[in-house]
């Protein structure tokens, strides 16, 4: 039927994973499987799973629908709040969907069989049993609730805080309150006849886990109150300073650990505060032990101790996930591990190496301080710069620069910041990264330039001061550096020797990047209308130096621009010389005698060898990207002439990012309105444009050019990879090239955690879904024969293979199965007891054992042995259940209790006739146990099949079996064995029909190798036999026949294979740029 299809992804990409993101600050989830204990986090669309030890991702989830509000976890089951849904799911599959809240839930509690969820307005019980609404807590008016725990011992009961300060005990079984705090408003020691204050809302409750009724309970204050919930009374209370925030979670200490010979009890409660700090309070002193400052840039989501360990878990809305250990002196906490990514959106993204193993990428943090009172810290805002690296190939590489050489305090290296301030530029050489810090960076409002270690991962104790001499440039005496004059831009040199800084002023200026020293200023200068020739002769530039880019050639050259509408052009000069070797202008042609308001501005610029991408914007609004060739453009500098220009394309906004592809065939360009515009050099078009939800900040190409990489503003830490659909299939930018230019944008969404997001590239408009008359249709085949109903094995397409997904050591056991025999044969006969023990029960007939009952599981009347089963389709003879028939046989090669099938032993009631094998209603139509070998004809299950037809059905009998019966069944087959001739001719003719399909190929191959192992010989024998007088006869020639399909399908599917493996190798040799046989 024809469908009628729409494009609705772009043309070139496809979104893969989203890296860089450990947490997106909701509370975290604690859940213990085993022995280990596992983290689980939500990552905005998707919930990541860390071991607790070392954390490291143990799982992703699937992309949900909508982005994630709250989460929780028992036993390995995650519940997950989504709009006003909960979803359990269960590793990758979900289990089911909890709906019924007239909100979207913000908070999920596991209390036993019970899922207790609540928003501001509601309150709801869910049975995760049934799947099933429990009921709803009739809360009073007014009664807002924010926190909910449990307090061991209180049987059914929950305590419940409230927003507006209130505290109850419910019982969840009755759907009643019991009691009404009001103890923990009022401060120790207080008569609960005082009225009680009001005001503060309750962020958090933790019930103590080494002490009976006793709660702690924080507020948005900063006040934490032990509460004892049997007489309703404050045993203790702690406040945090005004500076801090309000509590907003609480975790008591359970391993009773303290520090040996400090007096120290172990007895902590730990605080998580608003401002980022952690607070540890001595229960034992009840005061403050120690403060852990600014241990998350902004507000801390959770803390939770591991049970019976001095490990501390801490999560912040900083995307940062850390580990505390509490082992100093003084019975304090250091950090032990962590896992760190940005806390904002991410600025700058480029690769640091040309294997493309790691992203460097840099980021601001806004943070918001609230203090106590209404005119402290509320609304300050500060906004350090972070620099980090991510892996591409291990996760638990990535991490953050550490800057903590800004707290020494040395001559020349004294700052009042702990961070610094927002990144303006970044360049590095990566050859010299095991040399020396080959990382330079410039900061919003500061004059210095910062040197980073790649190797070291960290800030160095260097800065990059300008000098100004007195006389001749770059001789004499130096004055004191100028510090109002901020730096603006950076560019390390292609041999990491020196790097080059631009400032607000139009200077550049060249260091020494081993040492650090300052080698004078680049010289040369673009004259403005009225200035005299030689004035001003340290300017390169009329204003702001707004891009420094090394150029690769010989000698080497730096490029650099500025936004000055009068000084459109790109300058460049001699790394060496530190002078002007020529400039490349940007004006449009004839614009010397235009208006103002038609002249242009440099915004940014990227280069890839001898060619420069460059975003201008005239005082009129419009946007353009330029493609100059910098050596045509030198040699026609006269006149302000424009022959660099190699491509001119319209942009719908001011760029804010632009990057080549690494063979030159694209330049993309992302501009303030959430735009992205693919342009293809060659054909001087477009070839794609997209439309994010938020406004893309930075693009890099990795340097094979498979993958494209964007961050955006709206989402924080993460970096999203999309796929170039050209390097898996080259006519995928044929066809881009072919199609008609989009009139607009392609809107398109970001792709989830490191789950491929599935999404298609065309959608099929009008396909109806077939459905049957009846219901159940699939559920009556199933249970009508189990045997031929097989889901998920045929290949999804023609020139693909699908393996049985069994074990690879059962198939070599199929095969070496005499091999493994004989290694295992018992060198010595095993001796009889020489008396039974007492605890065996008797098996004479009659007789019944001490303990058990004529209907146990223990018991075998002599009725049963004698008695035999019938099919239920009338096929003669059913299973035997003599003790020494072959049923018993075949029970012991499948290794069941009597050769019951798995649908019986799934019921729990069989009894022992169906576990002896007396029938099934499973194998209908077959007149014997699924789980069987043998016939009460003496035939095999397999014998009976084959007689049918039945392939798929003796496939899936083979597949269940064990190797010694797979051996035993095969063996059993044609004249040589007491069978038909037949049976040998239609076993080849499924191997052949398997082998043709490409389905369960290992299997078929090993069970092939295992029927010639039995049968070959015979085969090579009537090949060499003499044909009579009548020639062959009719049996032969069935067999010769099965003989020749079967060869055809074999050869067939290893040509096949061999193609398939060979292009894989050859697309994974292209992605990895491995060049081996």
């Amino acid at each position: 039927m024809p469908q009628s299809l729409r494009a609705r992804g772009s043309l070139l990409f496809k979104g893969v994973r989203t890296v860089g993101v450990v947490t997106d600050g909701l509370p975290f989830s604690l859940v213990k499987l085993g022995t280990v204990w596992f983290i689980v986090v939500s990552v905005g669309r998707a919930y990541q799973v860390y071991d607790a030890m070392s954390l490291r991702i143990t799982a992703v989830s699937p992309q949900m629908p909508v982005r994630i509000g709250c989460l929780a976890n028992n036993a390995g089951t995650n519940y997950v709040g989504l709009d006003s849904t909960i979803g359990s799911y269960a590793g990758l599959k979900q289990l089911r969907v909890f709906e019924g809240h007239r909100k979207a839930p913000s908070f999920l509690f596991v209390f036993g069989h019970l899922l207790i969820s609540f928003n501001d307005e509601e309150m709801v019980l869910w049975n995760t049993e049934k799947g099933e609404l429990e009921g709803r807590l009739p809360l009073d008016s007014g009664f807002s609730p924010s926190a909910i725990t449990h307090p061991p011992t209180y049987l059914n009961k929950v305590v419940i805080g409230s927003r507006d300060g209130r505290l109850e005990l419910w019982n969840v079984r009755t759907q009643k309150k019991v009691f009404a705090f009001r103890g923990h408003l009022l401060p120790p020691g207080a008569s609960s006849e005082t009225l009680p204050a009001v005001g503060e809302g309750v962020t958090s409750l933790e019930a103590a886990p080494n002490a009976l009724d006793v709660t702690a309970v924080g507020f948005s204050s900063g006040r934490v109150t032990l509460l004892d919930t049997r007489t309703d009374t404050a045993l203790a209370e702690f406040r945090q300073g005004t500076h801090q925030g309000g509590v907003v979670s609480l975790t008591f200490r359970s391993d009773g650990g303290g520090a040996s010979g400090s007096g120290d009890s172990g007895a902590y409660l730990v605080t998580g505060t608003s401002s980022g700090d952690i607070c540890v309070w001595d229960l034992a002193k009840k005061q403050l032990h120690s403060v852990v400052e600014s241990a998350h840039v902004g507000a801390v989501s959770r803390v939770a101790f591991l049970p019976g360990q001095p490990l501390l878990i801490s999560s912040g809305r900083d995307n940062a996930l850390v580990m505390w250990i509490f082992d100093l002196p003084d019975g304090g906490c250091r950090e032990l591990k962590s896992r760190r990514g940005h806390a904002g959106a991410i600025s700058r993204i480029r690769f640091y190496d040309e294997e493309g193993t790691t992203l460097l990428s840099t980021s601001r943090a806004v943070t918001s301080l609230s203090g106590g009172s209404a005119n402290s810290l509320q609304g300050v805002r500060r906004r350090p710069g972070l620099l980090g690296k991510t892996s591409m190939i291990l996760a638990h590489q990535s991490s953050l620069f550490s800057q903590k050489v800004l707290r020494k305090k040395k001559e020349e290296w004294s700052y009042a910041f702990k961070l610094l301030p927002p990144f303006t530029d970044l360049s590095f050489c990566a050859s010299r990264h095991f040399d020396w810090p080959a990382i330079v960076s410039t900061h919003e409002g500061h004059h210095h330039a910062f040197v980073w270690s790649g190797h070291s991962g960290a800030l160095v104790m260097s800065a990059l001061r300008r000098t100004r001499p007195a006389a001749t440039v770059g001789r004499g005496p130096l004055r004191k550096e100028d510090e109002r004059v901020v730096a603006s831009s950076v560019a390390v040199s292609l041999c990491g020797n020196f790097v080059a800084v631009g400032y607000e002023d139009g200077e550049i200026h060249r260091f020494n990047l081993q040492s650090s020293l300052h080698r004078g200023a680049f010289t040369g200068h673009a004259r403005g209308r009225g200035e005299a020739k030689g004035t001003a002769e340290r300017k390169c530039h009329l204003s702001r130096v707004s891009c420094l880019v090394p150029v690769r050639s010989s000698p080497p050259s730096l490029m650099s621009a500025c936004p000055h509408p009068l000084d459109c052009g790109l300058s460049l000069f001699d790394w060496r010389s530190q002078k002007l070797k020529g400039r490349v202008s940007l004006r449009e042609a004839g614009a010397q005698g235009r208006r103002p308001k038609a002249a242009r501005s440099v915004e940014m610029t990227r280069t890839l060898g001898a060619l420069a991408a460059v975003g201008v914007c005239s005082m009129g609004g419009e946007a353009r990207l330029l493609v100059v060739d910098l050596i045509a453009g030198l040699a026609d500098t006269e006149g302000g002439g424009v022959g660099g220009i190699v491509r001119d394309f319209p942009l719908s906004a001011t760029p804010t990012d632009m990057t080549f592809s690494p063979d030159g065939r694209w330049v993309c360009a992302s501009t303030v309105d959430r735009q992205l515009v693919v342009f293809d050099l060659l054909a001087a078009r477009r070839v794609d444009w997209l439309l994010f939800p938020s406004v893309c900040l930075s693009l890099s190409f990795d340097p094979s050019g498979s993958f494209l990489f964007t961050s955006h503003d709206e989402s924080p830490g993460s970096v999203c990879v999309w796929a170039n659909k050209q390097a898996v299939d080259p006519t995928a930018g044929e066809e881009a090239l072919l199609s008609k230019m989009a009139v607009s944008p392609i809107e398109i969404e970001g792709p989830a955690p490191g789950v491929d997001t599935g999404e298609g590239d065309v959608e099929m408009e009008g396909e109806e879904e077939e459905t049957g008359d009846g219901k159940g249709t699939e559920k009556e085949k199933e249970e009508a024969d189990p045997l031929l109903e097989i889901k998920g094995l045929d290949p999804l397409a023609g020139s693909l293979l699908t393996l049985c997904g069994q074990p690879p050591e059962r198939l070599q056991a199929l095969v070496l199965h005499d091999v493994i025999r004989e290694r295992n044969k018992t060198i010595e006969a095993e001796k009889p007891l020489e008396k039974a023990p007492f605890f065996l029960p008797t098996r004479v007939p009659g007789a019944v054992p001490e303990g058990e009952t004529p209907g146990s599981s223990l018991w075998l009347d002599a009725a049963d042995l004698e008695e035999g089963g019938g099919g239920e389709t009338g096929e003669p003879g059913g299973s035997s259940a003599s003790a020494g028939g072959p049923e018993t046989w075949g029970s012991f090669f499948l290794g069941g209790g009597g050769g019951a099938s798995g649908e019986e032993e799934e019921e729990g009631g069989s009894s022992s006739k169906k576990r002896l094998g007396t029938g099934s209603k499973g194998a209908k139509g077959m007149g014997a146990s699924s789980a069987g070998i043998f016939r009460d004809d003496g035939t095999t299950q397999l014998q009976f099949l084959l007689r049918r037809k039945k392939f798929e059905a003796a496939m899936e009998l083979l597949a269940r079996l064990s190797p010694p019966a797979v051996h035993l069944v095969l063996s059993q087959l044609g004249p040589l064995a007491g069978g038909r001739e037949s049976e040998v001719t239609l076993c080849l003719e499924m191997f052949a029909e398997e082998s043709e399909k490409g389905a369960r190929c290992d299997l078929v191959q090993a069970l092939l190798a295992v029927f010639l192992q039995h049968h070959g010989s015979s085969l090579m024998e009537e090949g060499d036999g003499v044909e009579g007088d009548e020639g062959p006869t009719k049996e032969v020639k069935e067999r010769a026949d099965a003989l020749s399909r079967l060869e055809l399908a074999v050869r067939t599917g290893s040509r096949r294979l061999g193609s398939s493996l060979g292009s894989l190798s050859c697309f994974l040799k292209f992605l990895s740029n491995l060049q081996m046989e």
